[in-house]
């Protein structure tokens, strides 16, 4: 009798574990920033623009995360702001700060162009609750003469929509520079 409770047992324990696990994990979305495709119109644009990517099972994985960022975006409002063919070569997160290091080919870019593509990466890295800061190097490569390039989510300035197009007053915007 004990024999058979222990079959039992042991064959209910498995049934319950088969149900549990999915042969797909659900749809864990992150936003990953870019560069603006650019529209020579309009000026007051962001220079950095965003789309929202659904990862299976990769929320507990930091570097396939950044990897499959690298690949760039899947949006034409947005362009890859890295040299082709950069990739992730380390990414580890302690203590609320992210240590990423890129293939050399970063250290091929420099001044606005190289600060705009690390934060775009930086900003895509500051979604994570747990990260403050962003060190971005790459391997075997100067960044603008530096070692590495240090982004806090403290350091964006965010554009403000009301500033540029005035107030909004009877559904019509409101020129700042002219005179009523």
């Amino acid at each position: 009798m004990k024999r058979f409770l222990c079959i039992l047992l042991a064959f209910s324990a498995a049934l319950s574990l088969a149900g549990c696990t999915q042969k797909h994990q659900p749809k864990e979305p992150v936003v990953f920033y870019y560069r603006t495709a650019i529209n020579q119109k309009n000026f007051t644009d962001s220079m950095i623009s965003s789309e929202i990517r659904d990862i299976y099972g990769m929320s507990n994985d930091f570097g396939l995360i950044i990897s499959e960022y690298l690949k760039g975006p899947k949006s034409d409002k947005c362009i890859s702001p890295f040299p082709a063919g950069t990739t992730l070569q380390s990414a580890d997160i302690v203590s609320n700060k992210a240590y990423v290091v890129l293939s050399v080919h970063l250290s091929t870019i420099s001044g606005a162009e190289l600060m705009l593509a690390c934060s775009c990466i930086a900003k895509t890295i500051l979604e994570f609750s747990q990260v403050r800061t962003v060190e971005i190097r790459a391997s075997n490569g100067l960044l603008n003469g530096q070692e590495s390039i240090t982004i806090r989510a403290k350091d964006f300035i965010y554009y403000d929509e009301f500033a540029s197009t005035g107030p909004i007053i009877n559904d019509e915007s409101v020129d700042p520079t002219k005179a009523p």
